[in-house]
């Protein structure tokens, strides 16, 4: 479900395209916020008219500014922050090193921090995880998951057979409101897709599990958008290539999660203040950079330790170029890795 900023939803069903000047005309999106919406590959037509060649703002054309230093050079001049957590507080495996440092600062100079993340656990699961794995959750004001998202979404359907693929870690919400989890497509009322793909030769049986369902024009739930992650230096797939494979095959996806402007509304609410007094701080330019440039916030994007590290080596206008070439949206700022 696309629900644009001022605009009713749009189902995101296989073929559906949105030109650019369907969302300047009713979604009233600057030419930056426009950019966010190609990393949803597919929907957005960049050629009906003339994209990219008229309405370049500024900040749309500046190469990212590199926090050479950490986070202390920009973040005192915001209220909160929002921070990613695979990739930039974690590895998948254990904390980053600086990540608890950081998180001390942020609080010791009176910065809000909310934790956003495209996990499928639920916020609660999330914290005890993240304590395990040495994260100080305590200096942390707010916490996010896709999980929870994808879980207030399901409370306001009517959906109670729910047929699960992917990893199921942390992800008891799906039992909640009377559901049940079924083992097979043709008891489902709904499809949800959660974690990563840990077990490729588990994906031929998904596979004709939601064959079955997209014939029945069973709708799915991502409640993972990411499409591939790292788990130390493993790189594997996630719930957001399982929500693509879906799409492919004739099925409807809602996306729960970044870069949904509902997730980033969920956290200005819970933050009590405007995008403009907030910076977002993740490791992907489809997910992190994409949904915090559609809700208008400032953003930095971590290179070494997360899902871009190719682009590691890259600065100035030659990161520049190799975002664009992707055609998603700039960061305001780049660092290697969090720090403050």
């Amino acid at each position: 479900m696309l629900a644009l900023p001022g605009w009713s939803p749009v189902q995101a069903d296989a073929g559906t395209r949105l030109s650019c000047r369907q969302l300047r005309v009713h979604a009233s999106l600057s030419r930056d916020q426009i950019v966010a919406w190609t990393a949803l590959t597919g929907i957005l037509s960049t050629e009906a008219d003339g994209y990219g060649m008229t309405g370049v703002t500024e900040e749309s054309t500046c190469a990212p500014v590199m926090l050479s230093t950490g986070l202390r050079d920009v973040v005192t001049a915001y209220r909160a922050v929002i921070l990613d957590i695979w990739g930039v507080l974690i590895d998948g495996k254990s904390a980053l090193p600086e990540a608890a440092e950081c998180l001390r600062q942020l609080r010791r100079h009176g910065i809000a921090v909310l934790l956003l993340s495209n996990s499928s656990r639920g916020s609660d699961n999330l914290r005890s995880y993240l304590n395990e794995l040495g994260v100080p959750v305590d200096r942390t004001d707010h916490v996010v998951t896709s999980g929870e998202l994808a879980a207030e979404h399901l409370s306001g359907t009517s959906h109670r057979r729910a047929l699960q693929v992917g990893s199921d870690e942390g992800t008891d919400w799906l039992v909640r409101d009377g559901r049940v989890l079924v083992r097979t497509a043709d008891q489902a009322d709904v499809v949800v897709a959660t974690g990563a793909v840990r077990d490729e030769s588990l994906l031929p049986f998904w596979m004709e599990q939601l064959r079955s369902t997209a014939r029945r024009g069973v709708p799915m739930i991502c409640a993972n958008p990411d499409r591939e992650l790292y788990v130390g230096s493993r790189r594997i797939r996630a719930a957001g290539h399982l929500a693509d494979l879906y799409v492919g095959l004739g099925g409807t996806v809602t996306w729960c999660g970044k870069p949904m402007p509902e997730a980033y509304h969920s956290c200005l609410t819970r933050l009590a203040t405007d995008a403009a007094h907030v910076v977002a701080v993740g490791d992907s330019l489809d997910t992190d950079i994409a949904g915090a440039a559609c809700a208008g916030l400032h953003r930095v994007l971590v290179l070494d330790t997360g899902v871009h590290r190719d682009m590691a080596g890259l600065a100035g206008n030659g990161l520049s170029e190799a975002i664009r070439e992707r055609g998603t949206a700039l960061p305001t700022f780049t660092m290697d890795r969090l720090r403050w």
